[in-house]
């Protein structure tokens, strides 16, 4: 299908430039258009379809003309498409071998990972997943991302679904030219051709003849192309977020006093300036969009996504409004700071490439035909007038040769495409007594590709007559009828005889009394739906209704086109629904315009009609048990996603936990507010001794998370959280979270130590511990972490308790990055003195430093550590002293460089007393030039300097 992600504007070096547009699925498919109409010239080339005639009826009567002419917006022809295939290949290889590369990058992740990061690859260059998949089965690793690049380029026209026509001439009181009930309509296909037919009155006639006729440049005069077609659209993202840790800390933090005085907006910004919770939208990819057009589409996305973050945080908090924070702080803040406590983050993206409409407007300011035949000024003005004189005609009716009533017919429409054989148009003019006021023009189908602007060649057309007088006046009016004749031998005839007093007779035969459909499910996505059967029918006025049953599925996702004539006098609508089936089996009958209540049919006039479901995009569920313990046995329940406007279709979904509370994912495919869709769940507990508890729901459908199990009012749920820890894998080997509960008054004691273990190097975990609670039980627990750090003591790894003994915690929120102090402050808890020695990026900024020995000096014990580029961090551990100079110790480094010499710090080898938890050796010595020497008997460590270095000796690696 047709797509906006790749798009390139050529100008070519005959002048003529074309908008150019890439396939979706295939990258040697194009689409042209050209950028400007032109007039249409007769087949040989060599003349234009342009006509200006003017008549002179004689003194005392008005005068006037018509005006007829055919613009294109052609296809290019075979030299022009070598041009282009050559251009695109030239101006766009950076853009497409970009794209190749990213579709490579995609591919290899999916191969790797099937639900991993080829998601968001996939959505940036607008693939769905069954796209994505097809691409892998005929993916070549060894050829790399070349087999994406065009080597075949093709060119195909616009596949149009609207089109209109204009004449941009101000003429608002018909002044110049006379109403034309049928205005012109392009074809849609081939060369778009669209033909005036201007009747004019003798001022216009006058106008027109010199404002096209003569000038150098463009008259006064323009034509503009209204031209619709489907094209899938760059992806637009969106991602709502909320830092729970980070609200509920700012509650805690302001007085309650000024929370009830301050204004909501005090409050919503300073939640701004935090950057706590809103919405981002990503850029909008791709090119060819208009700054307005994205800042419109922006904003749009933006106001969604807010409606979405707003539903999430009222299912996880009661119903309260984060936009209205402040009012419910001031009426009741404990209540506030409860639920803000027990609210878990939010991170969600929503991405989506889909197809929709787009619209053009190719216009051409009609140049002057002098312009044209002489370009470059070459004819004389003989020669240039006897050029001008076949476009250009005058009658003057006072002579008898030219008294006659003359009617221009013009047929509309592609006779091959519409099954047509014939068109015979009957004339009788009224102002004629005689047998000759009868004529008949018969058009007939060619049989080329591309149809000749009246389907067929008639000499008889214009038909002329003498005109007859009434009351000292030309009669004017004729009266008509046509018969059609299709190709399967049916014919229709216009029911009764129309009038005409103008000059010219449009018949427009592409709109009248055809059945024709043509049935596309490019838009359907195949992993969510099994098969797709639209039934649509034709009920025309008097007639047996025709009604058809087609099935789409991803091997054939569009229908042969169907066209039959009706032989009625107006258009028939198509009327049509659609049964989905979903791979699971459920399905139900949708009808565009099937939102607050259902519609039995969609009624369309357009013959291309795309078949979509009204989808948004699909949604995963994750689902969490509630509270399984070792008392429960089973949870099992069954989510139920139900469409009322869809005649209450509902998706099933079972899911059961047992021995682990592991999530599930469940990928639905979600439908529009407006159709209210609901989620609900029946839930069944089997216990240990055989009892059963039965519990019904509901949640929102823009939820993220539902639990199912014991309702969570009667749950007590601890989010653990060690997500914001920072440095874990340097500092700690392991944490294990000690909880307990305990309800004397209902008999209730759980106890956990060995649930929640959080290992170094997988530090983004988030884990919840669930107690059913009695009536009248306390919501508090008590908990205490053990911490096994990666400092050694006495040969051992260092365990810590933190805190040192079990505390009594009300908030549902156990974030660790929050409880977890400093290492030396934890340490001194547990009566151990502790001090972090820290190379950062030193041996980075001095690679002549081979290693350094920190000599630490503690309750009069000397401790040597050696940090290097291989091991930056050591820890000095002891036993904290109980009196004197508990936090005080000293300190010396040993440099040793890689030409073997060893310098100190401080230079003069004395010993430094601190009382910092961190010797930080990257800010502490001069990284731009080495130490200063420390003199005669340097780096023996036999006592020179001061001899307080005594005792100290080299060290070796």
């Amino acid at each position: 299908m047709l797509t906006t992600h790749v798009q390139k504007f050529l100008k070519l070096s005959t002048g003529q430039g074309y908008q150019c547009y890439g396939d979706n699925e295939d990258p040697n498919q194009f689409y042209v258009i050209p950028a400007t109409p032109t007039y249409k010239r007769t087949e040989d080339g060599k003349a234009l379809d342009f006509t200006v005639t003017k008549y002179n009826p004689g003194p005392g009567k008005e005068g006037g003309g018509f005006c007829t002419f055919t613009v294109v917006l052609p296809f290019p022809n075979p030299q022009e498409q070598d041009l282009i295939k050559q251009l695109l290949s030239k101006e766009l290889n950076p853009q497409l071998e970009q794209r190749a590369k990213n579709i490579v990058e995609m591919l290899e992740a999916y191969k790797k990972q099937p639900q991993g990061e080829w998601k968001t690859l996939s959505k940036n260059l607008g693939y769905t997943d069954q796209q994505v998949d097809a691409l892998a089965k005929t993916y070549q690793p060894a050829q790399g991302w070349q087999q994406f690049i065009p080597t075949n380029v093709k060119l195909n026209a616009v596949p149009f679904t609207q089109t209109k026509t204009e004449l941009l001439l101000k003429d608002s009181n018909s002044r110049l030219i006379l109403p034309n009930p049928t205005p012109p309509k392009p074809s849609g296909f081939g060369d778009n051709n669209a033909i005036f037919n201007l009747e004019l009155t003798e001022h216009g006639a006058t106008f027109l003849e010199k404002a096209l006729k003569e000038g150098a440049g463009g008259s006064i005069a323009g034509v503009r192309y209204e031209m619709s077609f489907e094209a899938v659209l760059p992806p637009a993202e969106v991602t709502v977020f909320y830092k729970s840790s980070e609200v509920a800390s700012f509650a805690h933090t302001i007085d309650r006093n000024v929370w009830g005085q301050a204004t909501e907006e005090n409050i919503k910004k300073e939640l701004e300036q935090k950057q706590t919770y809103g919405v981002k939208v990503g850029p909008v990819l791709g090119q060819g969009w208009t700054p307005e057009q994205k800042n419109k589409l922006e904003q749009d996305l933006r106001d969604w996504g807010n409606k979405q973050l707003t539903n999430i945080l009222k299912n996880q908090t009661e119903g309260l409004d984060i936009s209205n924070l402040g009012q419910h702080f001031q009426k009741n803040p404990d209540k506030v700071s409860e639920v803000l406590s027990a609210t878990v983050d939010i991170n969600i993206t929503y991405s989506e490439s889909r197809a929709v409409e787009q619209t053009i407007f190719p216009q051409l300011q009609l140049p002057t035909i002098s312009s044209i035949l002489n370009p470059d000024g070459l004819l004389d003005d003989n020669e240039l007038k006897k050029a001008l004189d076949k476009y250009f005609k005058a009658y003057n009716l006072v002579d008898d040769f030219y008294r006659d009533k003359t009617l221009q017919i013009v047929v509309n429409g592609d006779f091959e495409k519409l099954k047509i054989s014939y068109v015979r148009v009957d004339i009788e003019y009224l102002g004629c007594k005689t047998s000759d006021r009868n004529k008949t023009v018969l058009f007939e189908a060619k049989g080329k590709p591309e149809p000749s602007p009246n389907g067929g060649e008639n000499k008889k057309n214009p038909v002329m007559w003498s005109y007859g007088i009434e009351n000292g006046q030309p009669v004017q009016t004729c009266s008509y009828t046509y018969e059609i004749g299709y190709a399967n031998g049916k014919t229709f005839n216009t029911p009764q005889a129309q009038k005409i007093d103008g000059s010219v007779l449009n018949i427009n035969i592409q709109d009248i009394g055809i059945a024709r459909a043509n049935i596309k499910g490019d838009n359907i996505d195949w992993q969510l739906v099994d098969r797709a059967q639209v039934t649509y029918k034709f009920e025309p006025d008097g007639l047996s209704p025709i009604e058809k049953k087609i099935t789409l599925t991803q091997a054939k996702p569009n229908a042969d086109e169907f066209v039959e004539p009706l032989l009625v006098a107006k258009p028939v609508p198509v009327k049509y629904h659609t049964e989905f089936v979903l791979k699971d089996g459920s399905r139900f009958v949708y009808a565009p315009g099937s939102q607050k209540q259902k519609v039995d049919w969609a009624t369309d006039y357009k013959t291309d009609i795309y078949i979509e479901p009204p989808f948004l995009a699909p949604r995963t569920y994750t689902i969490l048990p509630s509270g399984l313990d070792s008392n429960v046995l089973l949870i099992a329940s069954t989510l139920k996603y139900t469409v009322p406007a869809l005649g209450d279709f509902t998706i099933n979904f079972p899911v059961s936990f047992q021995n682990s509370s592991e999530s599930k994912s469940w990928k639905v495919p979600t439908f529009p507010a407006s159709m209210t869709p609901k989620l609900e769940y029946d839930t069944q507990l089997v216990f240990n001794d055989g009892n059963r508890s039965k519990y019904q729901g509901s949640e929102s459908v823009d939820t993220s998370f539902i639990l199912v199990g014991i309702p969570p009012e009667q749950l007590l749920n601890v989010v653990i959280d060690e997500t914001g820890l920072q440095n874990f894998a340097e500092r700690f080997e392991r944490i294990k979270v000690q909880l307990l509960y305990e309800d004397a008054k209902n008999g209730i004691r759980k106890e956990d130590e060995n649930k929640f273990i959080f290992q170094s190097g997988n530090n983004n975990i988030v884990d919840r511990w669930s107690v059913p609670l009695k009536e009248g039980g306390p919501k508090s627990y008590k908990y205490r972490l053990l911490i096994r750090h990666k400092a050694v003591f006495n040969g051992s790894s260092l365990n810590l308790y933190w805190p040192v003994e079990l505390t009594t915690e009300n908030t549902n929120n156990l974030d660790l990055s929050e409880i977890i102090k400093t290492d030396a402050e934890i340490a001194a808890a547990n009566g151990k003195f502790l001090v972090k020695v820290t190379a950062g990026n030193l041996f980075q900024f001095e690679p002549n430093y081979l290693a350094i020995a920190v000599n630490i000096e503690y309750d009069s014990k000397r401790t040597r550590l050696v940090v290097n580029q291989q091991q930056p961090v050591q820890y000095f551990v002891a036993e904290r002293l109980t009196a004197g100079a508990i936090g005080t110790y000293k300190w010396l480094a040993q440099i040793k460089k890689k030409d073997g010499s060893m310098e100190y710090h401080p230079s003069d080898a004395t010993w430094i007393s601190s009382t910092d938890a961190v010797v930080n050796l990257e800010s502490v010595l001069d990284v731009w030039g080495a130490p200063p020497s420390p003199g005669i008997g340097s780096g023996t460590g036999s006592g020179s300097g001061t001899g307080t270095t005594s005792g100290l000796s080299d060290f070796d690696f």
